[in-house]
């Protein structure tokens, strides 16, 4: 290892361009919001026994801690099969899901602009978030994996299911990208429409001038046989 050409890399342009790329990337925005995920669930974890409830705006908005063992809306497959298949194809759909995310990110990254990035790396955030709780949080007793969910949402005597910070930030990522392909979608077609209405003016003017010269050309044939009469 060259340890001269690492220690020359550390000048003062090179690592302005390295922050600014990562700053860029919204990589950051990634390990932030897992980190704060992870940290908000080992609180809940640690210091509520499952079903406590903490209100903080009555009838609204409290933090329940709720050992969820399937997917978003509780929707699991242990009911057809048993925890461990459960607890295997979520691990496995969750683990598809953050490799689909890093591969599109990294294939489209040049493409993509500051909006396609944040959301990727918000959806990144989520479904590792989710991963590692899938992975390592199990009941002692019961045996089943499972996700910390806290945030709890009650309007009248509807209860909004219960959700993470991991949740939050899958579905306001997913969201923000079909909105950026919406958006992608719609100025690639105006672009379009654009071009092909350039193309149509373009077509007739070159038609007027054709037109043109076939009329000034057609005169002077004309003014030249006019000519020819006369002189005969």
């Amino acid at each position: 290892m060259d340890f001269k050409k690492i220690k020359n890399w550390f000048t003062k342009e090179n690592i302005v361009i390295s922050l600014k790329w990562f700053f860029f990337s919204f990589i950051w925005l990634a390990i932030l919001l897992f980190i704060i995920d992870i940290i908000s669930k080992q609180i809940v974890k640690n210091n509520m026994y499952v079903g406590e409830t903490i209100s903080l705006i009555p009838n609204f908005l409290s933090i329940q801690y709720v050992q969820n063992i399937g997917m978003a809306w509780g929707f699991n497959f242990a009911e057809q099969t048993n925890y461990l298949i459960n607890s295997i194809i979520l691990i496995s759909v969750s683990t598809i899901g953050t490799i689909a995310i890093c591969i599109v990110y990294w294939k489209f990254y040049k493409k993509l602009n500051g909006v396609g990035k944040a959301a990727l790396m918000l959806m990144l955030a989520g479904t590792f978030g989710n991963l590692i709780d899938r992975a390592f949080y199990v009941d002692p007793e019961k045996g089943f994996h499972f996700v910390v969910d806290f945030i709890a949402f009650d309007f009248g005597s509807y209860q909004f299911p219960r959700f993470n910070v991991a949740d939050s930030c899958l579905v306001i990522g997913t969201l923000m990208l079909i909105i950026y392909l919406f958006i992608v979608d719609f100025k690639a077609e105006l672009a379009k429409k654009k071009n092909n209405q350039e193309q149509f003016i373009d077509n007739q003017t070159k038609q007027n001038d054709d037109s043109s010269q076939n009329k000034n050309d057609d005169d002077k044939a004309s003014h030249l046989l006019d000519k020819n009469q006369n002189d005969e």
